[in-house]
């Protein structure tokens, strides 16, 4: 390893901590400087020159910034619009699937990157945010715009307002991870409540599926699609079928993301015995599956884990996966493979499935659904077990706020059977006709 007393000529001590030097190993000859940071580590600046006393100046300047920024407890340094989308798919890799990632990189190469360009983030002006959708709408008509995207001419001139509202909501997303992870010193967001239909559009609820509809589907893949698989020629068509059965009904016993369990690995999965108290208060015991799910800390890159419990049952589709990507069943191996290989996406075989059933699309065949939405089946059925809010929340790794306004899909008949459970009705239901017609009653 070269060491940089090699590396380094012209050096000279600006500050304390501050260097300005030359580095051999480049073609241009310019000067730059290293500043040493308080918590450890150092920043190279290229200082663009070659004049030694010009090239002081430039790095005490720096040198002071950098000082102020930790006195002041601020970033050290600015970040793109583009940078904090590399950051950002960078940390979130395990967590967000395939198709999020390639939305996230169509929406910073087509978009966020013309509009925005190199500017640093903290100098972006509100109302250089809020511009945003009148931009974004008269994008496509421009034809420069079109000719330097030669193979994205399909895209429609005007952009429907959920399209521009999924663009806004992924940058939001991306800021606000900046800014959790200390990458800017405040949160930086379009706004979403003006703009699109005068303010009034609101982004869908999270589609799910009814109790009626996860039977319908459990049925067909137990009985006409295993049957099915069972005659595919090739070995490989019949793996992937089984590891879609496997996945329906793994994502139903934990309610884990889709990328939780394509990321599931062998050694993650412990059995358990626990002993609890039953509702008449007796004390029994039973095994359940302790599975740690690998959660990414953005911050220094490390990893956090979160614990899923999953009944006995989960352990039958764990030794059919077993037993089907055999003898890729190492410790280390995924649970879900393709020939060793970690699956990135079962999209398109469960959307044949639903397609098939007849349930690619919810009643009001508004919203498309997919293996994601058995996640907001699995908690609404927490919920109507009693099971505490908080509980439910610690289960499937996120905030009680987030669950209730987006997972949690009651249907009138399971709220009013949840309500009932729990109350205690002294007096006989009076309709409401019975009101009109007596005053009495509200006496």
């Amino acid at each position: 390893m070269t060491k940089p007393s090699e590396t380094y000529e012209n050096r000279h001590e600006v500050e304390e901590g501050c260097i300005i030097f030359v580095d051999n190993r480049t073609k241009q000859k310019f000067y730059k400087t290293r500043v040493a940071l308080a918590g450890g580590g150092y920043v190279y600046r290229s200082l663009k020159t070659k004049n030694q006393s010009e090239a002081a100046r430039k790095a005490y300047v720096i040198w002071k910034e950098i000082r102020r920024r930790e006195i002041l407890d601020l970033p050290i340094k600015d970040y793109s619009v583009a940078e904090l989308y590399k950051v950002f798919l960078r940390d979130k890799d395990n967590v967000i699937s395939v198709y999020s990632k390639r939305a996230h990189k169509r929406h910073i190469d087509l978009y966020f990157s013309a509009y925005f360009g190199d500017q640093p983030v903290t100098q972006i002006s509100q109302e250089k945010l809020a511009g945003y959708y009148e931009w974004r709408r008269a994008y496509w008509k421009n034809n420069d715009a079109r000719s330097l995207n030669e193979r994205h001419r399909h895209i429609a001139k005007k952009p429907a307002d959920s399209t521009i509202f999924n663009e806004v909501v992924g940058f939001n997303t991306v800021l606000k991870h900046a800014y959790d992870t200390q990458k800017v010193a405040k949160r930086i967001r379009i706004p979403t409540d003006e703009g699109l239909q005068g303010g009034l559009y609101k982004r869908p609820s999270q589609a799910t599926f009814s109790d009626k509809e996860m039977r319908k589907i459990s049925y067909h893949l137990r009985n006409s699609y295993l049957r099915k698989a069972k005659k595919y020629i090739s070995p490989r068509s019949r793996r992937g079928a089984i590891n879609t059965y496997c996945a329906f009904f793994m994502l139903a016993a934990t309610g884990m993301r889709t990328m939780e369990l394509y990321n599931l690995r062998y050694r993650d999965i412990e059995e358990e015995e626990y002993e609890y108290e039953d509702a008449k208060g007796v004390t029994a015991s039973r095994k359940v599956y302790v599975i740690r799910v690998e959660e990414r800390k953005a911050k220094r890159r490390k990893f956090l884990y979160r614990y899923v419990i999953a009944n006995p049952r989960f352990g039958h589709y764990l030794k059919r996966a077993y037993e089907n990507n055999a003898p890729h069943n190492q410790p280390d191996d995924f649970v879900l493979n393709r020939d060793g290989a970690k699956i990135t996406s079962l999209y398109k075989p469960f959307k044949t499935i639903l397609e098939a059933l007849g349930l690619r699309y919810d009643k009001q065949k508004k919203y498309t659904r997919d293996l994601r939405h058995i996640r907001a089946w699995y908690i609404t059925d927490l919920i109507q077990r009693q099971i505490p809010v908080a509980t439910a929340a610690t289960q499937v790794g996120t905030s009680i706020p987030v669950m209730q306004k987006w997972y949690l899909n009651f249907s009138t008949e399971k709220q009013a059977k949840a309500l009932l459970r729990g109350m205690y009705v002294p007096h006989e239901v009076v309709s409401l006709q019975a009101m009109m017609d007596d005053d009495e009653v509200f006496v």
